[in-house]
This record gives C-alpha cells, sequence and structure tokens, in this order.
C-alpha cells in the first residue's frame, strides 16, 4: 500500500488593527486625533482655513472649511490623498457640514441640504432652510436628516418631504449625535 503524504500549506497573514481614535479640530484649526487612551496625539491636517466639521464615511475623513475657500474635502484618516468633493466654485456656496449615507454625500450648504454622489458630483437641492443653522451640523440615519436650527432640531426625509421639528426646548443646540 502506497502511502500519500499531503502537505497543506496554510498562510495567515496578522495585520495589526486600526486602533480607534478621537478627531478633533483645536484653537489653531489644525485637525488631530489621538489615542483614546489619551497618548499617541498626532497632527493630522493643518491648511484649514476655518474647519467647521468633520465626519467620516466609508473609511474616509470628510472636512468642511468654511470662511474663505467653502469647501468639503476627503482625506483618507491619515491625512493623505486630499480631494476637493464640494466647492463654491462649483455652485455650493459655503459648505459647513458633510454626512455620508448610502454612498451619497449630504451637506448643508448657506440655506439649503444637498447632496451629491459619492464624488460630489450630480449636486441636488433636497431642502432649502427656513432659518440658517447655527452650527451647521447635519446626520443621516434612517433615511431621514437631522439638523439644528437655532432653538430647534429639526427632521426631513432624505427626499425634501415631511420636514418636522424633533425637539425645541428654547436653547441653542450647537452639537448632536445619534447613536
Amino acid at each position: 500500500m502506497k502511502k500519500l503524504l499531503l502537505y497543506i500549506v496554510i498562510t495567515i497573514q496578522f495585520e495589526k488593527a486600526q486602533q480607534p481614535r478621537i478627531y478633533y479640530i483645536d484653537y489653531t484649526k489644525t485637525i488631530n486625533s489621538v489615542s483614546l487612551s489619551g497618548n499617541d496625539d498626532k497632527v493630522i491636517l493643518t491648511s484649514f482655513d476655518s474647519p467647521t466639521r468633520i465626519s467620516f464615511y466609508n473609511d474616509k475623513l470628510y472636512v468642511s472649511d468654511d470662511n474663505l475657500v467653502n469647501r468639503n474635502y476627503r482625506f483618507n484618516p491619515d491625512g493623505t490623498a486630499g480631494e476637493i468633493i464640494h466647492d463654491e466654485t462649483q455652485g455650493a456656496i459655503k459648505p459647513t457640514s458633510v454626512f455620508g449615507y448610502n454612498n451619497e454625500l449630504y451637506f448643508i450648504d448657506n440655506n439649503f441640504i444637498r447632496k451629491s454622489d459619492i464624488n460630489g458630483n450630480n449636486v441636488v437641492d433636497i431642502l432649502a432652510l427656513t432659518s440658517t443653522p447655527i452650527s451647521g451640523k447635519i446626520i443621516v440615519s434612517n433615511d431621514k436628516i437631522y439638523w439644528n436650527a437655532g432653538s430647534a432640531l429639526r427632521v426631513v426625509n432624505i427626499d425634501g418631504t415631511n420636514e418636522s421639528i424633533v425637539t425645541d426646548n428654547g436653547n441653542t443646540f450647537y452639537g448632536f449625535s445619534i447613536i
């Protein structure tokens, strides 16, 4: 009887997983990241006029730069491979927040909520805002768009229908999150 010897070679590649980090904008208008333990602080980007919002979508860092340049940018999390997504010269007047959802980008631009494809093209107006957003923050979740408008937190369907107030407690909302 002949014995058949079969060798199986399995290669396992271990990669160090990216540890969670906090991304923030400091008083010098620099975007930084720091580990959750508070060490390993890194400068990510420094070349902004007035960065107003940062967000992540599909492993990309999105930055809204308000003031003289009025742009939304996309970067790798380490700040490399930067690209302009929305620019005032392309019709976006003053983008102050960008949020990715279902391979589209939703953003507040002056007094409009708009959306575009993932590369910033095909911009469509969703809703003309009746009041200027205080901090310009926008979040999209469960096919709804949420934003803060003075003392009210507002919501609208992603197609621009059924705008309503979530809460209006008389205080100014400077930030909110959906978890």
